[in-house]
């Protein structure tokens, strides 16, 4: 168990917490289960080589988040436990008969309770009947495109993170994932990381250029800042025998693109650079380059969006 969380010391998570967040995704998730006993901190602390007090303190943390119990002379064991239906069916039915009793004290009917009841609901239903959507890409420059694409999907709140931000600290993007899109390239890295796997759905990219004649002896650049978007720009202009083969440019160095005919660059370039460099790039009619799913991959996240919406929404 100890080889598993990922624990970074130069992120601005506390280590403590990272740990935590990492033991308390595994209960959530039920690898670790109801009354099982963890390490001690001893334990815990050298076979991770941590302090005492760094796995004190996480411990003390999931005791206060409800996760763990700690008994004197016994250990710590795991204390949250997920409802099994049939229970939380009880306790469903028991806090229904409670509200019905207070509403016949106020002298409210069936029909005006049955009224008022769906109201509420509808009510309640409106803010928490989104789908949210983890987007992880392997640039920024993929993971605007791609976000922007998911976040038309009627019905989704989107939250964005670029690759290297999750493998630093996997947990970062918390429980409000319901989904989470990524693309074919480092889904297998995700696979390693990501607490629950069931929620990771992979798209196939294809992309999107405005048109553009490659003419022959002719110069093209690729402005970006990644070289993970350069080479996919690189690989689409092959297999599309576009006949160019773009040099790559920073942004910081637009400059050197004065001798191209063409410039390729991210859609939504403007979020990468400076006002500056965005007019001059601009003024060059950049051609610019869309990363979205292709027509198979965007067909199935929808109906997938539509089913989660439609289970929230009960």
């Amino acid at each position: 168990m100890y080889g598993k969380y990922h624990i970074d010391p130069s992120i601005d998570v506390p280590i403590y917490r990272q740990l935590s967040d990492a033991i308390a995704a595994d209960i959530i998730n039920g690898t670790k289960a109801y009354g099982e006993t963890l390490p001690t901190v001893q334990e815990f602390a050298n076979r991770l080589s941590l302090a005492k007090g760094t796995v004190k303190r996480c411990y003390d943390q999931l005791e206060r988040e409800g996760y763990v119990e700690k008994t004197q002379g016994s250990g710590t064991f795991v204390k949250y436990k997920n409802a099994d239906k049939s229970s939380r069916k009880d306790a469903a039915l028991s806090a229904i008969d409670e509200m019905l009793e207070k509403l016949e004290e106020l002298n409210i009917s069936e029909s005006e309770a049955s009224i008022f009841i769906d109201l509420k609901l509808k009510e309640r239903r409106l803010p928490d009947s989104r789908v949210g959507v983890a987007v992880v890409a392997s640039c920024r420059e993929i993971l605007s495109s791609l976000s922007e694409s998911v976040r038309e999907i009627e019905g989704t709140d989107v939250f964005s993170y670029t690759l290297s931000d999750v493998l630093k600290y996997p947990y970062k993007m918390g429980g409000e994932a319901d989904i989470i899109v990524t693309h074919g390239e480092i889904y297998d890295k995700l696979l390693t990381v990501v607490p629950d796997v069931n929620k990771l759905f992979c798209v196939e990219l294809t992309f999107s250029l405005s048109p553009f004649a490659a003419a022959k002896g002719k110069t093209t650049a690729v402005v970006c800042d990644s070289t993970e978007f350069y080479g996919a720009v690189t690989d689409y202009c092959n297999e599309n025998r576009l006949g160019v083969l773009p040099l790559r440019v920073d942004f910081s160095d637009v400059s050197e693109t004065d001798g191209c005919s063409y410039i390729i660059v991210p859609d939504g370039f403007e979020r990468f650079c400076g006002e500056d460099t965005a007019k001059l790039i601009c003024g060059r009619s950049p051609v610019r380059v869309k990363a979205v799913p292709d027509k198979g991959s965007a067909r199935y996240l929808r109906d997938r969006i539509k089913k989660k919406l439609s289970e929230k929404q009960k």
